[in-house]
């Protein structure tokens, strides 16, 4: 009566034992490979949304 649903995702999650924590604030905590730079970490989330930002700028601006 009660069948379990099949799983249809392959993802395999990241093992977090090979990877480095890197603290942004007190919320937020990101991990990344053990040999990369912390700081370039830090850039690259603090600036994620800027991309997308400039995306809907440009098409709000050209719609009349």
């Amino acid at each position: 009566m009660y069948d379990k649903k099949p799983i249809t995702s392959n993802a395999k999650t990241p093992d977090l034992s090979k990877m480095k924590a890197v603290v942004i604030d007190f919320k937020t905590v990101i991990y990344i490979e053990l040999g990369a730079n912390e700081e370039e970490a830090r850039k690259r989330y603090s600036t994620r949304g800027e991309y997308s930002k400039d995306l809907i700028k440009r098409k709000t601006a050209g719609v009349k």
